[in-house]
């Protein structure tokens, strides 16, 4: 995905009791480390929570903040951390997290653009909270992740195979979404599609 250059992005919110809990993920990977931390009630995601800031790690399976969480790091491919609160107002409701499979020196700018991220977020919980159910709430919440994190993907496919800049990627996204009049998660599932299609098939060197 083209968010940071992260392979994966992860949700995590407070139930009732304050206790972090899984929202959604990228991948199963991702969804995988996310349960660990929730199991272990330990990792860049509570620690961001409980210290309502940035928490970063390059290798978190090297990191000794998180020992525990060496076999959901090791098993899943997780390497590099990046964790925010996701705020609505003053109040904290989870964290988002960025994600690589390798090790990441993440910047002020990384930190500043899933800090911007995180702020989406948190507006879809504030225009939603007064009038959902929280369990109706995550459900929603995880298929507006699910969407985004679709359309980054699609973006960075076109971008890397047409030479195209991320507006004009997303605007090429759009356009075939609207002339079709179907959502644009929908495009951006066709485009990764094709392109995992295109990668099954056999070269010529296969012959």
């Amino acid at each position: 995905m083209t968010l940071l250059g992260a392979d994966g992005i992860g949700l995590m919110l407070a139930d009732s009791q304050g206790r972090l809990c899984v929202a959604g993920g990228s991948d199963e990977a991702v969804l995988a480390f996310l349960r660990a931390q929730e199991h272990a009630v330990k990792g860049p995601s509570v620690h961001a929570f409980l210290l309502e800031r940035a928490v970063r790690s390059a290798s978190v399976g090297d990191d000794p903040r998180w020992p525990r969480l060496g076999p959901a790091v090791t098993g899943n491919r997780i390497r590099g951390v990046l964790a925010v609160p996701v705020r609505q107002g003053d109040a904290v409701l989870g964290t988002c997290n960025a994600i690589t499979h390798g090790p990441r020196g993440w910047t002020e700018a990384d930190a500043a653009a899933i800090v911007a991220f995180a702020a989406v977020l948190g507006r879809l919980l504030a225009s939603t909270i007064e009038a959902r159910h929280k369990g109706d709430l995550v459900a929603q919440l995880q298929t507006a992740l699910t969407s985004r994190v679709l359309v980054e993907q699609a973006k960075g496919m076109l971008m890397e195979r047409e030479g195209l800049t991320p507006q004009a990627a997303f605007e090429r996204l759009r356009r075939r979404a609207r002339s079709r009049s179907v959502p644009i998660d929908e495009v951006a599932r066709e485009v990764i599609a094709d392109r995992t299609t295109a990668r099954s098939r056999p070269s010529a060197d296969d012959h």
